[in-house]
């Protein structure tokens, strides 16, 4: 699965679930220190500046790809019609033996820089074997969110972690996008 699956999968899923994920109204954390509104020319050039390597581009979205807590990650800048960053999302690559770990990292280093998370929901059927085989099975979860700061984090089936931030602005792009997808209707 790659960044572009994962960003289409959410997209649908936020338009048809809830589409305010996070409230983003006391100041949104930024991922790598991009602001919010940075225009697509300025989020490539710093996205250059830091080594990140070009996979894709399209009118919604540019993904590079990286290096995160030494694993290997792909990053999604997303941008809202007026071309300006709204979201970042990280799919951060794991080996089935080192999954929680590598999530436990995240969120002790997210924990660390932004307080403890507001929300943190870890379950686990031990009869499934490790925990990261129950994830894969679906009779295991792991996620945090930081609601004050608009990051969340999880793992999917596939062991990916998943890391999202997002702007005050987005939720103003989804019901854009939403009401688009709609007319038809």
């Amino acid at each position: 699965m790659n960044i572009k699956s994962i960003l289409y999968t959410l997209t649908i899923t936020a338009l048809l679930v809830q589409p305010k994920v996070f409230a983003a109204d006391d100041g949104p954390a930024k991922f790598a220190d991009i602001n919010w509104l940075t225009t697509r020319t300025s989020v490539k050039e710093i996205a250059k500046k830091k080594e990140y390597t070009f996979l894709s581009e399209d009118k919604e979205s540019i993904c590079f790809k990286g290096t995160l807590l030494g694993k290997s990650a792909e990053i999604g800048f997303i941008f809202n019609q007026e071309n300006q960053l709204v979201k970042t999302m990280i799919l951060l690559q794991t080996k089935e033996n080192e999954c929680i770990a590598t999530y436990e990292k995240l969120e002790k280093s997210l924990g660390d820089k932004y307080g403890k998370p507001t929300r943190s929901v870890r379950t686990f059927d031990k009869s499934g074997g490790t925990e990261e085989q129950a994830i894969k099975n679906k009779t295991a979860f792991a996620a945090a969110l930081w609601e004050n700061k608009s990051i969340g984090i999880n793992i999917e089936q596939n062991l990916i972690i998943l890391i999202q931030y997002e702007s005050k602005y987005w939720n103003k792009e989804l019901e854009s996008k939403h009401k688009k997808e709609a007319k038809d209707l």
